[in-house]
């Protein structure tokens, strides 16, 4: 508490200016024979000194201070800071196991998986190249949002699989009637998925489905993800 009380006098001199009102913030983690009141009272009589010392009038306002120095002490720690930046809040990348998601040359699938990234998953990116029937404009774009998504992954890089699905599009239209073209094309992409989650080991696939949104998000091919737990069972080789 000595050593943090120091240090805050020391930053005070340079961060607090004359007849500026002062606050400190004090918070404590660990087992200590003082509490954060206590910690807060000595670093402030400390920074109070200081300034005083100084010839710079101070003033103490717990309510709206025009400066605010941070004490957070862990146990045999103390940092001692002057701001606080906000950061995208939610779990650390990673410490909620791995997902599998696929992407597109849209943004509804980078938001999807930003938001189970916030929530801890390490995400695996799967593009389904559709190629002839998508240009390469498509792929490219798919490709941005990876590695937009892979700034925000510190610790887990993604490692992202393309996929061609040109010919399986080609099948389907050969053999099938048209009106079911995207239920089953979005049936073989959840089927690739399903087979890079086995290899990942990963827990699960995440799309960016929209009931509604466009021809390919309709209920039939929405209610396919609730299926793909079962996939082994209910999709024949």
């Amino acid at each position: 508490m000595k050593s943090a009380a120091e240090e805050c006098a020391a930053i005070a001199g340079d961060f607090i200016a004359e007849s500026e009102s002062f606050a400190i913030r004090p918070r404590r983690s660990g087992n200590h024979s003082f509490t954060s009141a206590d910690l807060g009272r000595i670093c402030g009589d400390a920074v109070y000194e200081k300034l005083e010392s100084l010839g710079r009038n101070p003033s103490v306002n717990l309510d709206n201070p025009d400066k605010e120095i941070f004490v957070e002490m862990r146990q045999n720690a103390a940092y001692v800071f002057t701001g606080i930046s906000k950061g995208v809040g939610g779990l650390p990348v990673g410490t909620q196991g791995k997902m599998v998601v696929l992407v597109s040359g849209g943004i509804d699938s980078p938001v999807a998986a930003w938001l189970l990234m916030r929530r801890g998953v390490k995400i695996i990116p799967v593009f389904c190249n559709n190629a002839p029937f998508s240009d390469e404009a498509t792929r490219k774009k798919a490709i941005k949002c990876v590695k937009v998504l892979n700034e925000w992954s510190a610790g887990n890089p993604m490692k992202m699989y393309e996929v061609p699905n040109g010919k399986n599009l080609q099948a389907i239209q050969d053999n099938c009637s048209l009106k079911n073209t995207c239920i089953l094309c979005k049936r073989m992409m959840y089927r690739i998925a399903f087979e890079v989650m086995e290899k990942e080991k990963a827990s699960g696939i995440i799309t960016g489905s929209s009931l509604g949104q466009v021809a390919s998000q309709t209920t039939s091919t929405c209610m396919l993800k609730f299926m793909v737990w079962d996939f082994r069972y209910i999709i024949p080789s």
